[in-house]
C-alpha cells in the first residue's frame, strides 16, 4: 500500500494468516483501529506514515503482530501503541501545534516543525524516490484577481534534503479557494517549472476565469509537468455538498470585450469522471487562441464550443486517458488534431458548415469518435485497433492493429511508449518528424529519436538519457531547448544542439543564455505558440 488516504473507519488495515504487507506514505485520522490482526503474521513493515486520531495502534485477537515503523508520526493515538522499535519514529498524545490546514489537508507540518529533516534515507528506494518529488508542506492561498502580469513557480518545498517524517501530500503550490475562483483581466498569467494549481471545489464554482484580455500561459517542463487540479485529488477532507463541477478554466458571458488566450505546453491536467477541465457553451465567450501542445488529460470532460470570433485551435501531441472530449464550433474556425494518443473516452467532433478540421497521426485505443455537421473533417493516418470505431472517410492511409492492444510499455517518463515493433512506428504522415516539431522526441523505450525518420503515431515523450532530456553537446542547455521549433535544423535565432560555442566566441551557449537573460527562472512563449530557452533552479 502506498500514497495512501484513510479516515473515518473502523480498522484502517487488517491483516490475516502469515501476511507480509508494506505501508508507505500513508495517512490514517479520525480510525478507531488503525492496525487489525487476527491472527500470526510474518513482519509487517510501515515507512513515512502518519496516524492522527486513533483510539488504537493496533488491536490483535490472539498475539503481538509484528510490525516495525520507520520515519512514522503518531500523534494523539491513544491505546494499544506497539510496535517494533525501527526507526525515526515520533509518537505525541497530542496534536496541539503539531499540523497545519490549508484548503482540505489539514496534516501539513507546521512552520519549523521538529519533525522535518528527522527522518532516514534507509527505506524503500522507490518510495524515497517519490517522497523527493513530494511536500509537507501546504500551498499558498491564491484568492486575488489577476490585473497585472503574474509568474506562478514552484513554492511548496519538495522533500529533496534531509527526509521529513510522516505522510507526504502530492505538492500543491497555490489553492484557489475564493467563491468565484480567480479572474483574469488584460494580464498575462504565466505558471512555469512544474507548478501545481489547485482549486479547491468546496468553496468555490469556478476555477480560473479568463476575463477580456487574458493569457493563461502555462510552460512546464518534459520531467516535471506544470498540473491543475481539483484539490479532493490531493487532500484528505472530502468536499461535501459544495463540490462544484464547473471547470478549471473558463472564459465569460458574454463574449469579452478583448479576446484571450489559453496556451498550454508540458502540462498535467488529471480529472475526476464527469468533472469539467474546460467547459465552453455553444458561442458563449471567445478564446481566440487555444493551443494545447505536450501535455496530458485524464479523466473527466472536456466541452468546447467557441463562437464566431475565435481564431486558431491547435491541438499537437496530447496524451488523453479516459476523458470525455466534445468540441463543436458555430464558426469556420480551423482545427488541427495532430500527433495524439486516445486512450478509451469519446471525442465528439461536430464540424460547422464552412470549417476545413483535420485529424492526423493519431492513436484511438477503444475511444468513441464520431464526428456530424455540414463542415469537412479530413482524417488520415491514424492507428487503430481491429473491430474498433473508427473515423468514417478515411484517407486510405490509417494503420489498424489485428489484436485488440496496443501493449503500451512504461519508460523514463509514463505508461504510454509504443513496443519497438508497433506497426504505429513509422506510420505517420510525415517522412521527417521535424517537419512537425517532434524531432527530439521518442515513442520508446529506448530513448530513440524520431528525429529524421518517418514520423510515429501517437503521443510523444521527449527523449531523455538517465531521466535527463538529451544534451548532445554538452553544455548545459538540453537540445529541444535550443532547438525551438523541433525540426532539427538550426535556424535563425537559434543555438546549434549539436555544437556548445555555436558563434565560436570562446563562451559556450548555456553561459551566453545566462548573460542574456541576466536572471533565473524565466521561460516564454513565443508567436508561434512553442516555448522558447528556459531554466530554472530547484527549490532546495
Amino acid at each position: 500500500m502506498c500514497d495512501a488516504q484513510i479516515r473515518n473507519v473502523d480498522r484502517a488495515v487488517a491483516w490475516q494468516a502469515s501476511t507480509a504487507v508494506n505501508y508507505r506514505n500513508f495517512l490514517f485520522h479520525d480510525v478507531l483501529n488503525a492496525f487489525y490482526a487476527t491472527s500470526a503474521s510474518a513482519t509487517n513493515r510501515a515507512e513515512n506514515g502518519t496516524v492522527h486520531i486513533a483510539q488504537n495502534f493496533i488491536v490483535n485477537t490472539n498475539y503481538s503482530p509484528a510490525l516495525t515503523l520507520t520515519n512514522c508520526l503518531l500523534i494523539a493515538v491513544t491505546n494499544n501503541l506497539k510496535y517494533n522499535a525501527g526507526s525515526n519514529n515520533q509518537t505525541n498524545r497530542s496534536d496541539s501545534g503539531i499540523f497545519q490546514t490549508d484548503g482540505s489537508g489539514a496534516r501539513y507540518l507546521v512552520a519549523n516543525s521538529p519533525y522535518r529533516d528527522a527522518g532516514t534515507t534507509n527505506i524503500n528506494a522507490t518510495l524515497l524516490a517519490d517522497l523527493r518529488r513530494r511536500t509537507t508542506y501546504g500551498p499558498v492561498l491564491l484568492g486575488s484577481n489577476i490585473t497585472a502580469d503574474t509568474t506562478l513557480t514552484p513554492q511548496a518545498q519538495r522533500d529533496t534534503d534531509a527526509l521529513d517524517l510522516g505522510y507526504h501530500y502530492s505538492s500543491a503550490d497555490f489553492l484557489i479557494s475564493g467563491t468565484s475562483g480567480v479572474s483574469i483581466t488584460n494580464a498575462t498569467l504565466r505558471v512555469q517549472g512544474g507548478t501545481t494549481v489547485a482549486i479547491d471545489p468546496a468553496v468555490t464554482n469556478f476555477g480560473i476565469r479568463l476575463q477580456s484580455g487574458a493569457s493563461l500561459i502555462s510552460d512546464g517542463d518534459p520531467t516535471n509537468l506544470n498540473r491543475f487540479v481539483r484539490s479532493h485529488s490531493l487532500q484528505e477532507i472530502p468536499a461535501g455538498s459544495g463540490t462544484s463541477t464547473a471547470p478549471l478554466f473558463t472564459d465569460t458571458y458574454p463574449v469579452p470585450g478583448s479576446p484571450v488566450t489559453l496556451n498550454m505546453r508540458f502540462t498535467d491536467v488529471p480529472q475526476i469522471q464527469r468533472l469539467f477541465a474546460f467547459n465552453q457553451s455553444a458561442g458563449q465567450g471567445t478564446l481566440s487562441t487555444l493551443v494545447l501542445r505536450d501535455s496530458q488529460f485524464g479523466g473527466g470532460t472536456n466541452c468546447y464550443q467557441p463562437g464566431a470570433t475565435n481564431q486558431s485551435i491547435a491541438w499537437t501531441n496530447l496524451l488523453v486517458d479516459n476523458c470525455g472530449w466534445f468540441v463543436n464550433t458555430n464558426s469556420t474556425t480551423p482545427l488541427q488534431l495532430r500527433n495524439a494518443t486516445f486512450k478509451s473516452g469519446v471525442l465528439n467532433l461536430r464540424v460547422a458548415s464552412g470549417s476545413a478540421w483535420s485529424v492526423s497521426d493519431c492513436i484511438f485505443d477503444y475511444t468513441t469518435v464520431t464526428n456530424s455537421g455540414a463542415g469537412t473533417l479530413t482524417n488520415d493516418y491514424n492507428g487503430y485497433l481491429t473491430n474498433a470505431m473508427r473515423f468514417a472517410s478515411g484517407g486510405g492511409h490509417d494503420t489498424v492493429l489485428a489484436t485488440n492492444t496496443v501493449n503500451f510499455q512504461t519508460g523514463a517518463l509514463g505508461s504510454y511508449y509504443l513496443p519497438t515493433n508497433s506497426l504505429f512506428i513509422n506510420a505517420g504522415s510525415v517522412t521527417n518528424a521535424g517537419l512537425v516539431g517532434l524531432w527530439h522526441y521518442t515513442t520508446q523505450t529506448n530513448q530513440t529519436k524520431d528525429a529524421g525518420t518517418r514520423l510515429d503515431l501517437g503521443f510523444h515523450y521527449i527523449a531523455v538519457t538517465n531521466g535527463v532530456p538529451f544534451d548532445s553537446d554538452g553544455e548545459g542547455l538540453v537540445d529541444y531547448m535550443e532547438d525551438t521549433n523541433g525540426n532539427g535544423s538550426k535556424d535563425l535565432s537559434e543555438s546549434d544542439w549539436n555544437v556548445a560555442d555555436t558563434d565560436g566566441d570562446g563562451v559556450n551557449d548555456y553561459i551566453e543564455y545566462l548573460q542574456s537573460r541576466n536572471r533565473l527562472g524565466t521561460g516564454y512563449f513565443d508567436t508561434n505558440g512553442l516555448v522558447n530557452l528556459k531554466l530554472y533552479t530547484p527549490l532546495k
